[in-house]
């Protein structure tokens, strides 16, 4: 398990597709990394849309692709290299966020430490039995 350097949660209104709200999110991720004066060499997202239009390999709408040109902007400025996908069952912590930040009406951050709110999903991921990534 990696030491937590930064986690967040912040609601995000209106509407919109699944990508744009992936969108985002990911741009309010790689803000608050800014602020925090932090650098990253790998950014995941269980959008794997998302991921695709960042690497360049698909197109998508003109709102997503306007995020998509602030978040490589702000990856450079974070030193990032890497946009992968992670399957939504390895990424049960920010599923969980997502949902917390949609219920709450305030944004909340979170440094050098695993969000109390977390704890009970990363103690039972850590308890389950190795099974298919792919689940």
């Amino acid at each position: 398990m990696g030491k937590t350097l930064i986690a967040g949660s912040k609601r995000c209104r209106g509407s919109g597709s699944s990508t744009l709200m992936e969108a985002l999110a990911l741009r309010f991720r790689l803000e608050t990394t800014l602020l925090g004066g932090l650098s990253v060499d790998i950014v995941e997202s269980d959008s794997e849309r998302l991921v695709h239009t960042i690497n360049g390999d698909t197109d998508d709408e003109p709102y997503v692709m306007r995020l998509v040109e602030d978040i490589k902007i702000m990856a450079r400025e974070t030193h990032c290299s890497t946009f992968q996908h992670a399957h939504r069952t390895a990424n049960k912590v920010a599923h969980f966020l997502a949902h917390f930040g949609r219920d709450a009406n305030y944004e909340e951050i979170w440094t050098d430490r695993v969000p109390n709110c977390c704890m009970n999903i990363i103690l039972n991921d850590v308890k389950r039995e190795p099974t298919s990534y792919f689940e």
